[in-house]
């Protein structure tokens, strides 16, 4: 019987032991930094618990399928899910919802523009609009949404008007407003740029004397008081027409509103000229109204 052969003993390579410190201490900064951004996001969309990733998925499937409310709930999962997760299994998760990453970037721009710290506790008044009547509102100016939910209104239109209304006439509606908007500014900036050359034209000309000068600030002055003016004809006005027709077609009266909103602007003008001693009607006389009827005659220059 032949004896058996010793085996060697197997060579172990060695690996090598060297451990980067630097490169783990940034690796543990950059997850700390994530952690604080990540609850960060969750302090300003109001979400209390912490991030769990099925959770939270199966929390936006939910509300996907409920009302305009529950879709800025829906956004809200949404936006924690962008945060938290590489940008591969987000969208991997997007696709089990059923959701285009398009029509997710809507819900998400929806509920930051819904659920900040502003507008937040008038959501709920506006969200039973619908998805698509929120979308189109999710342009307009912050101040603006707020006013509405409190009885104001938005391109002349009152929260029960748009509700009433379809998509396609708020989308109109809005769109005809902003032109206007922008035709008005348009108007302004083209006088504003016009003015500006003349002033440059004249000034290589001549240096302005007193009466340049007194007719420069004139024109501003006008200017400014025009823009007044044009909103009160405009926008205001289109305002209270929408409170006229809603108090007819409902039975209801919004005098008082109406009533307020123009003693506030007349008192804000009765102020101005009392603080800056204008006289109430121009009437072609330099003279202070005080120094018209003083009893005591001027001396003769």
């Amino acid at each position: 019987m032949m004896g058996r052969k010793t085996s060697k003993p197997t060579e172990i390579e060695q690996l090598d032991a060297h451990i980067d410190d630097e490169q783990l201490a940034a690796g543990a900064s950059a997850m700390s930094v994530l952690g604080r951004q990540s609850q960060q996001v969750s302090d300003q969309l109001g979400y209390e618990l912490p991030y769990e990733r099925e959770r939270v998925f199966q929390e936006a499937q939910f509300f996907m399928t409920q009302s305009a409310e529950a879709m800025l709930e829906a956004g809200q999962r949404v936006i924690l899910m962008k945060e938290n997760e590489p940008h591969g299994t987000f969208l991997e998760m997007l696709d089990r919802l059923g959701l285009h990453e398009r029509t997710a970037q809507k819900i998400m721009q929806a509920t930051a523009k819904f659920w900040s710290p502003k507008l937040k506790s008038n959501a709920k008044a506006i969200s039973h609009l619908g998805k698509t009547k929120l979308y189109e509102l999710m342009l307009e100016d912050d101040d603006e949404l707020i006013a509405l939910t409190q009885g104001g209104t938005i391109a002349g239109l009152t929260l029960d008007e748009i509700d009433r209304m379809t998509s396609r006439e708020l989308k109109e509606a809005l769109r005809e407003e902003r032109a206007e908007h922008r035709a008005t500014a348009e108007v302004l900036n083209e006088t504003t740029s016009k003015y500006n050359k003349l002033k440059t034209k004249q000034a290589r000309i001549a240096p302005p004397n007193e009466d340049d000068i007194a007719a420069q600030l004139r024109s501003e002055t006008g200017a400014h008081a025009l823009t007044a003016e044009s909103y009160i004809r405009g926008s205001v006005r289109a305002g209270c027409v929408a409170l006229q027709e809603h108090a007819l077609e409902n039975e209801t009266n919004h005098d008082e509103v109406m009533a307020g909103i123009f003693a506030q602007l007349e008192r804000a003008i009765v102020e101005v000229r009392s603080e800056l001693g204008i006289k109430a009607i121009a009437d072609g006389n330099p003279l202070p109204e005080w120094a018209r009827d003083a009893s005591v005659p001027l001396a003769e220059q």
